[in-house]
């Protein structure tokens, strides 16, 4: 393999040694080019290509939660309004849940869930965080009867 390499080496130094200084310059400014054009086509693209998926994590990873969830897949609001209660409640009716919700100010909200397994409960606190931009603040749940749990976040949106 080394001997190949030194090969082609030697085989390289010998055609630029024939050439004159006009055609090593016409030769340096083709590779010059051809570097260039595969940049813009090829790297360029892929960054381009590589921003829009970011753009789209968010929804791509609710979309997984759901997935293994076995939930219904719906995609995340890109638009906000500017109040968090009609934010989260339009999630929720999107996701066919019922909740108490409770606006404590234009950035925060008191959700109250009753009867709602810990999966579904869990998924729709991730979906309110990726398409709302919403944390949760405090959490309690209360256990039920049959594996269902009752409910209060307080979530709270940067303004």
């Amino acid at each position: 393999m080394k001997t190949r390499l030194l090969a082609a080496q030697v085989q390289c130094e010998k055609f630029w040694a024939a050439r004159n200084p006009r055609e090593r310059w016409i030769l340096m400014l083709g590779a010059g080019l051809l570097i260039v054009l595969i940049y813009v086509l090829l790297i360029s693209s892929l960054q381009q290509r590589i921003t829009g998926l970011q753009r789209k994590l968010p929804e791509l990873l609710l979309n997984s939660y759901e997935i293994a969830g076995g939930s219904k897949v719906t995609a995340p609001r890109a638009a906000r309004s500017g109040d968090l209660r009609s934010d989260v409640f339009k999630i929720l009716a999107d996701r066919s849940l019922q909740a108490e919700l409770r606006a404590l100010n234009t950035n925060q909200v008191e959700m109250r869930m009753q009867d709602q397994d810990a999966k579904t409960m869990f998924n729709s606190l991730n979906a309110i965080r990726l398409a709302a931009g919403a944390r949760v603040l405090s959490i309690q749940i209360r256990a039920a009867k049959d594996g269902q749990a009752g409910t209060t976040a307080i979530l709270e949106r940067a303004p």
